[in-house]
């Protein structure tokens, strides 16, 4: 099955013209915190990549401590750093449930908390050991850094975790005002849904659906409504 790709805000494949551009995150009492990059993560999919023909334990995903174990996404690769770690104005983050104990003596976890936003050889089998961190409300994006050389600037930036937000429904089915939505590493809800093929539009995001099956994973209530593609008004519900 040729799956959707969850594209950002910012992305050029959306419609748009002069009277009709990118909409502005709402700022009405929105509830902030810093955050960055979950290196740690990064390490774990690697694995999962380099390990792809094995079978996915779904009882213990984490059976090593470098990675999630297989995956079942055929012909999905892993991107480049910098584009894995770029985080768009939009875009959802999610944490890591065993990232207190790799962040418990470090100290830029003391007042920032470190998220993911790709989904990138993730599924919704890993859904359970994520929880939702916020929305991103200012862009980190890397560079492209072939000499090994860092960092060129502080990589923390910021995500709303209460208030307003506007975000995009990147999820296979419209989404209706007063729907609860909740958050997926992949949409699997439509099987049968008549999706574009593949492009190179970056790696695959975090997406956002109507809460079907649980309400673990729920982080809001829709204040508009939106089709596939379209942005809609989020009320963040506080975890």
């Amino acid at each position: 099955m040729d799956y959707v790709s969850a594209i950002g805000p910012g992305s050029d494949l959306l419609p748009r013209n002069q009277l009709n551009g990118r909409t502005m995150v709402s700022r009405n009492g929105e509830i902030t915190q810093n955050s960055f990059i979950d290196s740690n993560v990064w390490n774990k999919v690697c694995f999962r990549q380099e390990n792809a023909a094995n079978a996915y334990d779904d009882a213990n995903p984490f059976a090593t401590n470098a990675g999630l174990g297989g995956t079942t996404i055929m012909n999905e690769r892993l991107p480049p750093f910098y584009e894995w770690a770029t985080t768009q104005v939009g875009f959802i983050c999610v944490f890591d449930r065993s990232s207190s104990a790799n962040y418990r003596n470090r100290v830029e976890a003391e007042t920032a908390v470190p998220v993911i936003s790709c989904a990138q050889l993730l599924t919704e089998k890993d859904n359970r050991f994520f929880e939702f961190a916020g929305v991103c409300r200012s862009a980190s994006v890397r560079d492209y850094d072939d000499q090994q050389n860092g960092m060129k600037f502080d990589d923390h930036f910021t995500v709303a975790i209460g208030g307003m937000v506007t975000i995009l429904n990147n999820s296979n089915k419209p989404i209706n005002r007063g729907d609860l939505i909740e958050w997926t590493f992949l949409d699997e809800t439509d099987p049968g849904a008549s999706v574009p093929k593949r492009q190179k539009m970056g790696p695959r995001r975090i997406q956002v659906r109507k809460a079907v099956d649980s309400t673990a994973r729920v982080i809001g209530k829709a204040m508009s409504s939106a089709r596939r593609y379209e942005q809609f008004d989020l009320l963040i519900q506080p975890q």
